[in-house]
């Protein structure tokens, strides 16, 4: 998927904010290579492999896209506790709703 934010990088062991301040200036995000899932089927089986969703995710989003005849969103998949709010938020940026 390509990260979105340069916060993210802190996600990455031993990347620490002390190293992003320093190398931000140098550091560019370019939004085009950044891979978008549908929230359907096939999109739910792609979720399974995002950092950010996992398998577990996975199988609830698929359920649910199945209840729904087709897609959900992820408001709905939050309301419905197959996400929390913060693992909402994460996903957003690569999602197509």
């Amino acid at each position: 998927g390509g990260y979105t934010r340069l916060d993210q990088l802190c996600e990455i062991k031993y990347f620490d904010r002390d190293k992003l301040l320093r190398l931000q200036p140098r550091l560019t995000i370019d939004y085009s290579r950044v891979q978008k899932i549908p929230l359907t089927a096939s999109g739910a089986e792609l979720l399974r492999l995002h950092p950010y969703a996992g398998a577990y995710a996975a199988r609830g989003i698929a359920r649910r896209i199945e209840f729904n005849g087709g897609s959900t969103s992820l408001d709905d998949l939050v309301q419905n506790n197959i996400l929390t709010p913060e693992q909402a938020d994460k996903l957003r940026d690569y999602i197509m709703e």
